[in-house]
């Protein structure tokens, strides 16, 4: 019993910590780099908003403790990726704030002040909707699947920045070590402690497209970025 006692609680902690470690790596590497090009911030949105709508879930329908602590500490780590990424903003972020800003460069902000007030808005939306719907049980399903639904695309906006510049210059492997052993011991630990039905699909969807960006990185393997006209014309 304290043997199994013993992995559970270590699982736990590498299921809370794990996550964070890539985006640790990212972070070093736009430090050293001074440049964030590589880093798509939509994963960061997707992070960040799947992870406020998974507190609130929890509120509705408390799941496992150590998947309420991955969320806080997912949010945390997504929080000091945008910092770095706003004191070497990418071309795409130059010029752009969130008041006023155009939908187009929606998250693609130069000032971190931006990204607060958006946050403490959605939180704000979140909460009053919460509030007044804390007796739905429906309205926490919804919130559930909105949530891990959400999160399941993550991979994709990472898939796109690195087409569009065909190339993964700049992006740490580790973040995608992490992304993909990280899915693959999620997918197992929601089978092993029976979380909820939302859990596990996310789970699965997110191990099938974790193969799109491990074909990128075979194909475009010490490749230049590329910047197309296209590309030039999205992020002016």
């Amino acid at each position: 019993f304290f043997s199994m006692t013993i992995w559970r609680l270590g699982f736990d902690v590498c299921l809370v910590v794990g996550p964070t470690l890539g985006y640790l790596a990212q972070f070093l590497r736009i430090k050293e780099e001074k440049c964030s090009e590589a880093f798509s911030l939509s994963v960061s949105f997707i992070l960040i908003g799947s992870a406020l709508m998974r507190l609130f879930f929890w509120w509705g329908k408390q799941f496992d403790t150590a998947l309420l602590f991955q969320s806080v500490a997912m949010l945390l780590a997504q929080l000091m990726l945008l910092r770095i990424c706003t004191i070497y903003p990418s071309k795409a972020q130059r010029g752009h704030r969130f008041m006023g800003c155009k939908l187009v460069h929606f998250w693609y902000w130069e000032d971190y002040l931006s990204y607060l007030l958006a946050i403490a808005l959605g939180g704000m939306i979140l909460t009053i909707a919460t509030y007044f719907m804390q007796d739905s049980e429906m309205y926490f399903e919804l919130l559930g699947y909105a949530s891990l639904s959400l999160e399941a695309t993550l991979v994709l906006p990472q898939v796109a920045q690195n087409f569009r510049r065909r190339s993964v210059e700049g992006l740490s492997r580790f973040l995608v070590a992490g992304w993909v052993f990280g899915d693959m011991a999620k997918a197992a630990y929601f089978v092993m402690t029976g979380a909820p039905t939302q859990f596990l699909m996310c789970g699965c969807v997110q191990l099938s497209i974790d193969t799109l960006i491990i074909a990128q990185f075979v194909l475009y393997r010490g490749r230049p970025p590329f910047q197309s006209d296209l590309a030039v014309h999205l992020h002016s």
